[in-house]
This record gives C-alpha cells, structure tokens and sequence, in this order.
C-alpha cells in the first residue's frame, strides 16, 4: 500500500510540475527559449565529453540503453575534473569553450561515420524512465513549491555559482570568502555558474539542475545494477525499491548530489 502511495503521489506531483512549467515557460521571468536553451547546454556538455571518454578509452556496452546512460554519467564526471583543472590554470568558465571541448571528438567520429546505435526500450527501459520522470518530478514540484532558497547550503552556492557565472574563474578575490569554492572542490558550483550563463535566473537554475541530478541518479543506479547483476528484472526491482526509498536523497541543494551520481557511475 505504501509503494502504491508513493506511485500515485508521484504522479500528482508531476502533473503539478508540469502545469508548473507550462505556466512559467512563458513568463516574462523564465521564457520557453532560455529554460530549453539551458537544459540544451547541458545535454551537449554531459554526452559530449562522456561520449569523448568512451570513445578513447574503447569502453564498450552490450545494451545500448546503458551505453548512453553510461555516456551520462561520465560526460558529469569529465566535467568535474576538467572544469577544476580549468579553474586552477585559470582557463575562462565559459560554457561556450566547455560546449567547443565537448564536441570535438562527437563530431569527428560523425564525421567519420563511427557513430554509435541509437538506445533501444524494452519493457524495462521504459519502466526506468518513467521512474526517472517521477523522482525527477517529485523533486522538481518541492524545490518550487516556495520561491525561496532553503536553510543555509543553497545561499551559499547560489552565490558562488552566481560569482562564477559572471567572473568566467573560480578563484575568489582578495578579501571575499565563497565557502563552497575554495578549498571546497568546486566542481558543483563551477557546474551551475556555467549553465546560470545561458538563463537570467540562478534560483531557477540551482533548483532545476539539482533536481535532474537526482533523477539521473536512478538511471545511473540501474545502470549499475545490470552491469553488476547481469539481470534486468533484479536491477529494475533494486531501482524501483530505490525511488520509492523515503531516505533517498532529496530536492536540498547541496554538492552531495552532484558527487552520489558520480560515485554510482564509477562503480560501474
């Protein structure tokens, strides 16, 4: 009774999101063209460098709907490690240079035709997605049941993410102290400066990427499970058990979820 509770809350929740981004999608706050030019950044940026990973390490999956999870997840972890190396070297955090980067090698292997097959869904990819769409949803319609920003974490990094949005470095001035850049690993905030440079609103970026986050987690958490388990129905069981978990991570902005997807990912 209690998984149909969470399934059916689930469901409500996401109508709401959705009647919710309909209505602001046309507001003169947001607009349909930054929201989906933002979300289009990051999409290119995560399947760009970790289609460029794949390519050059040869890694290879049997089931395609993994092999593009798998893309995923290490196009995020690429972006970490470059975009702290970036920092270090003080290479401008411009999310047109990370988008040039990311590219590069996608194209060439287009080019040459050596692209690879495209994801095919089964029962049990399209049962993932739909828990993917839910988590996603769940935390989507909590981080803008208020206009807000929540306790203390969240002002923190929306004021780095907003420094290094406008700076283009990660490196803080003379005198100013961002908690959550240095010594802090930046990677997180580095992540939403880049992606508040394509919108006009670092609430609306903060909350929307943090809640994606978590809702590829469980993409990334089923795609360890049939790495690991060989076998789809126990790995869509073990996902399933996982989203409907009341523990499971939640809307709070904090660099925790940028790391917890990562970590899954690697174990694969």
């Amino acid at each position: 009774m209690f998984v149909l509770y969470k399934v059916s809350q689930g469901a409500d929740e996401l109508g709401q999101v959705a009647r919710y981004l309909i209505h602001y999608s046309w507001s003169s706050d947001y607009g349909v063209s930054i929201m989906f030019f933002s979300i289009l950044i990051f999409l290119m940026i995560v399947f760009g460098f970790g289609y460029s990973l794949m390519y050059i390490t040869k890694i290879d999956c049997e089931d395609s709907f993994v092999y593009w999870i798998v893309i995923c997840g290490l196009g995020l972890a690429v972006f970490g490690v470059l975009s702290t190396f970036m920092s270090m070297f003080y290479i401008p955090l411009h999310y047109s240079i990370f988008v040039a980067l990311s590219l590069i090698i996608p194209l060439w292997s287009y080019l040459s035709e050596n692209f690879p097959k495209k994801p095919v869904f089964g029962m049990h990819e399209k049962l993932v997605v739909v828990l993917f769409v839910l988590v996603f949803g769940m935390m989507l319609q909590g981080s803008f049941a208020y206009p807000y920003l929540e306790d203390d974490d969240p002002w923190g990094h929306a004021e780095a993410a907003k420094y290094i949005s406008v700076t283009h470095i990660a490196s803080e001035p003379a005198g100013v102290d961002y908690h959550y850049i240095d010594p802090y690993p930046p990677a997180y905030d580095i992540l939403m400066g880049v992606l508040h440079q394509t919108n006009n609103s670092i609430s609306w970026t903060l909350k929307f990427f943090n809640s994606l986050l978590v809702g590829l987690t469980i993409l990334f958490f089923y795609a360890l499970m049939v790495g690991f388990i060989k076998d789809k129905n126990i790995a869509l069981f073990s996902t399933f058990i996982l989203a409907m978990t009341q523990s499971f991570m939640s809307h709070f902005i904090c660099s925790q979820t940028y790391l917890i997807p990562i970590i899954i990912i690697d174990f694969y």
